[in-house]
């Protein structure tokens, strides 16, 4: 026999005098539960139909009857597997899973997540990746992907004259000033470079400045370099990719998708991961911010460069100077005669006609 009560938050059955108590998880869930329970009160109740609703009632052996058998449940140990493979899934994963199916969500994005886990050669490193994107609020892709954040220096800045400040381009593609009228081709020909630059330019890593990349490139490393024993460490060998509050160097945030597959270390408590690949989809600042970054950038490159060239060496040939650097080479007592200058440097000689070659900024006249 069977008989329950049900409300919005619980049902409570009693079959074969055993009573258990089931948390509604939400509408559809309730419904399927009194559902199962109205069929079987229907029914002739054999054993077999006995075990129907039995797996019904219990979780995670309700997953299995509602996916089509992609998942099996080991009785024994109580972990869950996806259909023919050995390794079970994990708990906070498939506590998601269970959530979705109660909820009607779709599945297929954890199910193609956790398969490509399975294809990490460096498992240990994954078995705390579901943890990982959950403690940092970073989203599973619908091809079993996730997206993380990473930043990129820029590789060069672009040259910002003052009147690119006054330009745009018109719908015909033609550039003009703020008056309307079409500016000069070698004018107009600097800015349209600048804007294609602007909106995918192109960028390099933080740390070695070596691996060159743009929007939509997918970003490659050799994983046989990887050292096993630093699987949990948040600093070594690899890509690094992480939540959006990260807070790492470097000009422009860009976001990333990554798959399982590919991720080398990886530890719940850190705000970042490795991985021997990604790809990166886009900038996660605008457009319009991210031409302003190249424009700072600019500037302040700009700036430098007419500072460099502003310099001028306050000796000329044949000045008398007297050294007072901290070189071994020379002493603060002597003074020396100026032979040569080039740029910031001068070239000194001594009353021996000893030769040395040293900064300015380390002597002072006579």
């Amino acid at each position: 026999m069977v008989a329950y009560i049900a409300t919005e938050s619980t049902i409570t059955v009693i079959l074969d005098g055993k009573n258990r108590t089931i948390q509604v998880k939400s509408k559809a869930h309730r419904n399927e539960t009194i559902k199962a329970l109205e069929k079987y009160k229907k029914s002739s109740q054999t054993l077999e139909d006995k075990t129907t609703l039995e797996n019904f009632l219990v979780p995670l052996k309700r997953i299995g009857l509602q996916t089509d058998s992609r998942l099996e449940l080991d009785e024994e140990t109580k972990s869950l597997y996806l259909k023919g493979t050995t390794v079970p899934i994990e708990p906070g994963l498939g506590d998601k899973i269970m959530d979705f199916l109660d909820n009607g969500l779709p599945i297929e994005p954890l199910i193609k997540f956790w398969e490509s886990c399975l294809r990490n050669p460096h498992f240990i490193a994954v078995k705390e990746l579901f943890s990982f994107l959950e403690c940092n609020n970073l989203p599973i892709t619908e091809d079993g992907g996730f997206l993380g954040y990473k930043k990129l220096n820029f590789t060069n800045t672009v040259n910002l004259p003052a009147e690119f400040g006054e330009l745009f381009v018109d719908l015909e593609g033609t550039v003009r000033n703020l008056d309307g009228e079409v500016v000069e081709t070698e004018v107009a020909e600097r800015f349209l470079a600048f804007v294609n630059e602007a909106n995918n330019p192109n960028m390099v890593d933080v740390h070695s400045r070596t691996i060159h990349q743009k929007v939509g490139d997918v970003v490659k490393i050799s994983r046989v370099q990887f050292n096993e024993a630093e699987r949990r460490e948040a600093c070594g060998y690899g890509l690094h990719i992480g939540g959006f509050l990260y807070m790492f160097s470097g000009d422009v945030r860009v976001l990333c998708k990554v798959f399982p597959e590919d991720v080398i270390a990886c530890n719940p408590n850190q705000e970042k991961l490795r991985t021997c690949e990604y790809k990166i989809i886009a900038f996660v600042d605008s457009k319009t911010e991210v031409k302003q970054l190249l424009i700072n950038l600019s500037k302040q490159e700009v700036e430098q460069v007419e500072e460099e060239e502003e310099f001028e060496n306050p000796f000329v040939e044949g000045d008398i100077v007297k050294y007072v650097g901290d070189s071994d080479d020379l002493t603060f007592e002597d003074y020396y005669l100026v032979i040569q200058v080039d740029g910031e440097e001068i070239s000194v000689i001594d009353d021996l006609g000893n030769e040395s070659y040293f900064n300015s900024f380390d002597f002072e006249s006579k």
